[in-house]
């Protein structure tokens, strides 16, 4: 056996050992795959233009709102923020109660009634809390965009749940 045989053999050990002890490091690596197929499909010149209007927007933004984008699944977040009459001054806002809505909606999929109770319920909660009725206005339509966009928190529970369905069924 040559010796890159058995480096070979090692990894795949090793990898196997993780595997079987780490439903999170098996979540990291599933997480990762995507992100990086995703990014490998789209083609230069969308790679660009995405990765400049990304750029605009962690310039534009607080680096405690960028932390908190960064948590978000990106490839639905490139679609809230395509919209070009987007505030970026208002996106912790915007966060703050999407997330409270996305909550509130268990974790709704985008569909225009979905949208609709989204928007109720984001406007609601932003008159009970006193916030201006300007920052309301311009916030409101970005909040209701980001509250059909996933966390990574959500993403990781989604695929350890799809590693344990065979489990489950069986166990059924």
């Amino acid at each position: 056996m040559g010796l890159t045989t058995k480096f070979i053999i090692a990894g795949v050990v090793a990898t196997g050992v993780c595997l079987a002890s780490r439903p999170r490091f098996v979540s990291y690596l599933v997480n990762k795959t995507a992100s990086r197929f995703v990014t490998w499909l789209r083609t230069e010149v969308d790679k660009g233009k995405v990765d400049a209007h990304v750029e605009g927007v962690q310039s534009n933004v607080s680096k405690r709102a960028w932390r908190k984008l960064c948590q978000l699944s990106q490839v639905d977040l490139e679609e809230a923020f395509e919209r070009e009459d987007v505030d970026l001054e208002y996106v912790p806002l915007a966060y703050k109660y999407s997330r409270k809505a996305r909550v509130e909606l268990c974790c709704p999929k985008y569909s225009e009634a979905n949208k609709k109770c989204a928007y109720h319920h984001i406007r609601k909660a932003m008159e009970g809390a006193g916030v201006r009725q300007y920052q309301i206005v311009n916030s409101i339509h970005l909040a209701v965009a980001l509250t059909f966009v996933k966390d990574a928190d959500e993403m990781e529970a989604h695929h350890i749940m799809d590693l344990l369905r065979p489990a489950w069924e069986t166990c059924k």
